[in-house]
Parts: structure tokens; C-alpha cells; sequence
């Protein structure tokens, strides 16, 4: 989205949005005992949305920052609720999604398997080569 979309996506939010009857909630949902869950009324999604877009749209004053890490403040302020974990910092990337280093799934190669035959292939030697010199070492005593 160009610049001057964001621009009056953001001054009809903040026309039809209000702060005094919003309500955004982020919190740890007590019944999976697994997840977090949003809980938020219509204006309370408006006006989470219109600090998003906010900082989205100033997102070129941090490009030119020669500052390697530049913290956007989310101004949250009495609308948003959080319980344990509440963003207040968004560090801006200026990467795609494509370009992120994303850690591959381990797969299983015919190196793998080698490697465990070779290792005891190696046990059962060194075991057979112990056996072999305490008979001989019994054999000389005797």
C-alpha cells in the first residue's frame, strides 16, 4: 500500500475508532493452558490496528537510522490490557520474509547411518580385542 493510502486508512481509524470504549486485552487463555488469546471489542481492534499503521507508516524514518537496533514504543495506553506478555517494543526489519535465515529441519542421510554401523563396527572390535587380551593375559599368569 502506497504512503497516501496509509495516510486516510489511518484518518478514518481515528475518526470511527475511540479510545474510551476500547477494550484489548492479550493474555494466557487459562483453559488450553497452551496458548495466548486477543480478547477486544470492535474499538479496541480499531485502535490496535491504527497504532500498527502508524508505526508502519513511519517505518522509512527508522530505514535511515544508523542505529543497528532501533526500537518503534507501541503507545499503548489504558485500552490495552496484558496480563504476563504485553508488547511495547516492535523492532523494525527491513527484510522479506524470503530473505530470512530460517533454521532446516534435520535430515536423516546414508552419512548418518554409516556412522552409527562404523561406531559399533568400532564397539564390537575394541570388545572382541579386550576379550582376545585378557585370555591371553589369564593364559600367561597361568
Amino acid at each position: 500500500m502506497k504512503e497516501e493510502g496509509l495516510n486516510k486508512v489511518i484518518e478514518i481509524l481515528e475518526r470511527n475508532s475511540s479510545e474510551d470504549d476500547a477494550y484489548f486485552e492479550y493474555t494466557y487463555d487459562e483453559e488450553t493452558e497452551e496458548t495466548y488469546v486477543i480478547k477486544s471489542n470492535k474499538d479496541g481492534l480499531k485502535t490496535f490496528a491504527l497504532e500498527l499503521l502508524k508505526i508502519a507508516n513511519s517505518f522509512s524514518e527508522f530505514k535511515n537510522n544508523d542505529k543497528k537496533f532501533q526500537p518503534i514504543k507501541l503507545d499503548v495506553k489504558e485500552w490495552f490490557i496484558g496480563d504476563e506478555v504485553m508488547p511495547t517494543f516492535i523492532e523494525p526489519l527491513f527484510i522479506n520474509r524470503n530473505e530470512m535465515v530460517v533454521p532446516k529441519p534435520f535430515e536423516h542421510s546414508w552419512k548418518d547411518d554409516f556412522f552409527g554401523f562404523g561406531l559399533i563396527l568400532f564397539l564390537t572390535i575394541c570388545v572382541v580385542l579386550a576379550i582376545i587380551g585378557f585370555i591371553t593375559l589369564i593364559g600367561m599368569i597361568l
